[in-house]
């Protein structure tokens, strides 16, 4: 839930969360996911869609990113939570 209109997360956004929390309950040796794997595993059609939701999430605090450094992206407690 957007905590800051009430609305629920899109399909997208809630691809993208469950995927990032798919790969990092998979790696023992976590490194984040570049954006064309977080399309591909969420299945997203476009990198600017990947990039739109990951601000998006990054501001409503469900990921901790970066957007100009590679593989800067982590799931905060939120994210965990919100799948």
């Amino acid at each position: 839930m957007d905590d800051r209109t009430g609305q629920p997360l899109t399909n997208n956004q809630l691809a993208i969360l469950e995927f990032l929390s798919l790969w990092e309950a998979g790696r023992t040796a976590y490194h984040p996911p570049t954006y064309a794997e977080i399309m591909d595993g969420a299945r997203v059609r476009s990198l600017a869609i990947v990039h739109d939701n990951m601000m998006r999430l990054s501001n409503l605090g469900y990921i901790n990113w970066e957007p100009r450094m590679a593989r800067t992206v982590r799931l905060t407690q939120k994210g965990r939570e919100a799948r």
